[in-house]
């Protein structure tokens, strides 16, 4: 079964999640993954992510920080395959989680999270999907992924045959080549004040295309500071051109376009990267 790296690092992720009486952050285990230089962010991310889609484990969203508990499902997958991780990895793993139940204990645990929920304004306004069209907040909406809108961009509504509203970035390229007549079925849309606020436990996708010179260390440098932001990455694709360019390509999820500003400039800040931009579609 661990003939493929990646069923390890799903088992190490159920281990150390089963370890402890409190949900360990995504920061927290990337720190782990990536100092001890098991794998990268984005491998790690897509074994989260694969566990997540297994009912394996479950996720929890306060603020900007992500938690993981395992499940039941995984605590039995955890019993069935847990013997085959290699005792220096266990060893390993018991002395990382070691340190961690040091500066947070079940209790602390539990003592951020209430105040994290106190903290909370009170939800004036429902919108499940976090858009008020016209002023309803209910309306059946999707957002389109030509300009993938997030909390905090400039929003537009079109009115779609047989499926409700899609929601376009005003700046969206096939909203200014709209027809005339099509221009008709253009809708004013904001965001819900909680949503625009990144108050939800909602996120969206984003793609960023980033480009540097090409060097040792430079896809490690790049998901080490996507770690430290707590950013969950959701897709990745590298490729390197003829003349030593590195273009990467991060789908990731964030709650505002504030967020999402504040990982173009600190990505801009690393060495050798010559340009961070946003991709407006994500295909």
């Amino acid at each position: 079964m661990l003939s493929e790296p990646m069923t390890l690092y799903k088992l190490m992720n159920l281990y150390m999640l089963k370890q402890v009486n409190f949900p360990l952050t995504n920061a927290q285990l990337s720190g782990f993954f990536l100092d001890r230089e098991y794998t990268t962010y984005f491998t790690l991310q897509q074994a989260l992510n694969e566990l997540l889609e297994a009912g394996l484990i479950k996720m929890q969203t306060l603020h900007n920080s992500t938690r993981y508990e395992i499940t039941r499902e995984g605590e039995e997958t955890l019993e069935f395959f847990g013997k085959k991780i290699s005792p220096a990895i266990v060893e390993d793993m018991d002395e990382y989680l070691k340190e961690k139940r040091k500066t947070q204990t079940a209790e602390d645990a539990l003592k951020d999270f209430e105040k994290t929920i106190d903290q909370k304004p009170v939800k004036k306004h429902k919108s499940k999907s976090g858009v008020v069209v016209e002023g309803i907040g209910d309306v059946a909406v999707r957002f389109s992924k030509c300009c993938s809108p997030v909390p905090g961009d400039e929003i537009i509504g079109f009115v779609t045959r047989g499926r409700g509203v899609t929601i376009h970035r005003t700046d969206c390229i096939n909203v200014i080549n709209l027809s005339n007549e099509e221009r008709g079925r253009l809708i004013n849309a904001e965001w819900d004040t909680q949503f625009a606020k990144g108050e939800s436990n909602t996120s969206y996708l984003a793609e960023l295309k980033v480009v540097a010179n090409d060097r040792v260390g430079l896809i490690v440098e790049i998901s080490r500071q996507l770690a430290d932001d707590d950013i969950s990455v959701k897709g990745f694709n590298v490729r390197t051109t003829k003349d030593m360019q590195a273009i990467l390509n991060v789908t990731i999820e964030i709650k505002t376009k504030e967020q999402l500003e504040r990982v173009v400039t600190r990505l801009k800040n690393l060495r050798d990267v010559t340009e961070v931009e946003r991709v407006s579609g994500l295909g």
